[in-house]
């Protein structure tokens, strides 16, 4: 059963941005600092110039960035980012991503929902937004995100693992004028086993028979110190599911590690 999309109200206590102090004749004047979500809209005007896509992809990427990042960016731009699952080291719950093969592309990686929110109430609200956001991009829901969700997110109703932040994350990738949303899952959870058969389902329930194949063979050789940590879907304009991708995770590597991964792990023919 995949969580319930709705939002949870943010921790008691929790104020974002940083105290103001006092001085000996009174309260001292605030500083000036920028807001977080508008200090990145600017970059992403910057980026919309750079790249130029027509008029009507350009609002489009303007409304989802908002949608995405309308609540995890709601704060001053001063570090430490806290409230989320520190995606980058300082917390800051937003990446860009600039590609640099041919064709090139852009886009970004970000946290979505209320700062200090409940993580497991996050990913309710993350799954309502990027049903929201294919929608708003193509006109259809994703097909396969709620079940995907249901596999991948600890079981409703259980207590989750006190260092899992967050489920998910919302990733988009631009080219042209063409937008992709992808869910990114975290696989950090459970023990070594568990992840690699969590993987293993999504490819099953997408009959996906040859990835899934290829996966067996990778996890007989190679699974000793090495798991899967993430997973990322590819939502394709009609809401069906495309490429999937498998992040995996490795304790300190020796030569014997390294050999089975290039042996095991070539280009597939």
């Amino acid at each position: 059963m995949a969580p319930s999309r709705s939002s949870s109200t943010l921790d008691a206590g929790y104020v974002p941005g940083r105290e103001r102090g006092t001085s000996d004749i009174g309260p001292a004047e605030p500083e000036s600092v920028p807001h977080l979500g508008a200090h990145l809209g600017a970059q992403l005007e910057g980026l919309l110039r750079l790249y130029r896509p027509d008029n009507n992809a350009a609002g489009r990427i303007r409304r989802i960035f908002a949608l995405f990042t309308k609540d995890s960016l709601d704060r001053p731009a001063v570090p430490p980012f806290t409230g989320l699952s520190y995606i980058n080291a300082d917390g800051l719950p937003f990446q860009w991503v600039l590609r640099l093969d041919q064709g090139g592309g852009w886009g970004f990686l970000c946290e979505t929902g209320p700062i200090g929110a409940a993580p497991a109430a996050r990913l309710g609200h993350t799954l309502g937004l990027i049903e929201q956001g294919c929608i708003a991009a193509h006109g259809h829901a994703p097909l396969f995100l709620d079940r995907a969700a249901a596999l991948l997110a600890p079981p409703a109703g259980e207590l989750w693992p006190a260092h899992l932040r967050s489920a998910a994350w919302v990733g988009v990738a631009l080219k042209g004028n063409a937008l992709r949303i992808k869910p990114y899952f975290n696989l950090n959870w459970g023990n070594c086993r568990d992840r690699w058969l969590r993987a293993g389902w999504i490819l099953k329930e997408l009959a996906r028979p040859a990835a899934l194949a290829r996966l067996c063979t990778l996890s007989e050789h190679c699974s000793q110190d090495s798991w899967p940590a993430g997973l990322a879907l590819d939502i394709e304009p009609d809401g069906s599911t495309g490429r999937v991708k498998i992040y995996f995770r490795s304790l300190p590597t020796t030569l014997g590690w390294l050999a089975r991964w290039v042996q095991r792990g070539r280009p597939w023919p």
